[in-house]
């Protein structure tokens, strides 16, 4: 979240920054791009607030509400928007990710047109405060309206079908554990690009459809579950020859007859080559502009004034030469930096960004941990809600050498003039 609200600072004044800045620039714009045009829904949840901070076109064009109509509600009218039936599952499940862990959910949210939406949610902690306790998720929302009716028209069908639809029925397959006999489903046959009118390739046989780290998962979680009954949820990857290979959720639960032994394996296999595409171009491009910050010598911050819990990026405790061990930001030390009459001029100006709504853009000097004296660009841009300021983010760039450039051009100018004058 923090990188997403430094690319919005970086979008007011782009001319002042240096050439590597401008580097920023252009991979902020294509995160941006990344991260609007996934088909899946992205979405922040502070937890502090109690409500949504960030959504994606997707999420708009799924739901139908835009950022301000969703950052605006109570926390108590943004949970009326959950169908009352799935409160206590949303509870259980916020409680997992504040817990620290990844977790989905299936649950209908109110589209803003009245009507209820079944949503698939996979989400996980995503910004922690400084004691560790989770302050916000990010998830990926799914629309699976269309697959839930699929799904309770199953529910009206034979016994297999009702389990199949227990364990996401997308491909399913049974294994007879005595015979070793395999059944796929016509949708099992699509996952794996083969010719549904010849017999299921054999257990030795579909080692070649996969990786070799992923058959070597799948053959272990077999093992466990014909010998002990262990169900086995797994992500595996396919190892294709005639077309792009996929990744594949592949869950299998053991099936024992009235005396308790296991008889039966029966799974299903999904597509989710989407998903993990999403959650990698996302990984990608926050590698990215970790790495642009980097070079750029330019970090971020965010202040929650309702706190008053101060976050501070790696490149911003690199700028300090410190680190998240050695120091705990907080508005006074931070300040205490600054040499006095850029401390002064800071001061006022988080003053009237807090009580007036004003942001800034600076340019200061301040000392580092070590005590190294550095040239520094300093901005704010104020989140305001009902007329009210919440909270401060800007970005924390050493312009030190781009300062030092300056001062030996006007150097040279000036000894230029000089000499030149002197020939008149």
């Amino acid at each position: 979240m923090d990188s997403k609200k430094t690319k919005k600072v970086l979008k007011n004044d782009t001319s002042e920054v240096s050439e590597a800045g401008l580097f920023l620039v252009k991979e902020k714009k294509l995160t941006e791009r990344i991260i609007q045009t996934i088909p899946s829904g992205i979405h922040v949840y502070d937890f502090i607030k109690g409500t949504t901070t960030f959504i994606n076109k997707a999420y708009t064009s799924i739901l139908g509400y835009n950022l301000s109509e969703i950052i605006g509600l109570e926390p108590e009218d943004y949970f009326a928007l959950f169908h009352p039936d799935d409160k206590q599952a949303i509870i259980e499940h916020i409680e997992n990710v504040e817990n620290g862990k990844q977790d989905r959910i299936e649950y209908r949210f109110k589209h803003k047109k009245g009507n209820w939406v079944w949503c698939s949610s996979e989400d996980a902690p995503f910004e922690l405060s400084e004691d560790g306790r989770v302050k916000s998720l990010v998830g990926i929302i799914t629309d699976i309206s269309k697959d839930k009716k699929q799904r309770n028209a199953l529910r009206k069908s034979e016994t297999e079908l009702k389990l199949t639809q227990k364990i996401n029925h997308i491909g399913n397959w049974n294994l007879n554990i005595e015979t070793d006999e395999i059944i796929w489903s016509d949708e099992l046959y699509k996952l794996h690009d083969l010719d549904d009118s010849i017999p299921p390739p054999t257990q030795p046989e579909q080692k070649e459809l996969f990786t070799a780290k992923s058959w070597a998962l799948i053959s272990d979680a077999i093992l466990a579950c014909s010998k002990k009954g262990t169900p086995y949820n797994l992500e595996v990857l396919t190892s294709k020859t005639n077309s792009v290979a996929t990744w594949l959720m592949t869950k299998g639960e053991a099936v024992r007859n009235n005396k308790g032994e296991i008889i039966e394996i029966k799974g299903s296999t999904q597509d989710i080559t989407l998903r993990k595409t999403t959650e990698m171009e996302l990984k990608r491009s926050n590698q990215l502009l970790l790495t642009s910050q980097s070079i750029a010598q330019l970090g971020g911050w965010e202040l929650n004034i309702l706190t008053n819990d101060l976050y501070w990026t790696a490149e911003t405790y690199a700028i300090h030469e410190i680190s998240p061990s050695e120091f705990n930001p907080n508005v006074d030390a931070s300040i205490g930096y600054y040499l006095p009459e850029s401390r002064d001029i800071l001061s006022k100006a988080i003053k009237a960004a807090i009580e007036e709504g004003k942001g800034y853009d600076l340019e200061l000097k301040t000392h580092t941990a070590k005590g190294k004296l550095i040239d520094v660009r300093t901005t704010a841009t104020v989140i305001m809600v009902d007329g009210r300021s919440v909270k401060l983010t800007g970005i924390f760039q050493n312009i030190t050498k781009q300062k030092q450039n300056e001062s030996a051009l006007i150097a040279a100018k000036e000894k230029a003039e000089s000499a030149s004058s002197l020939k008149r």
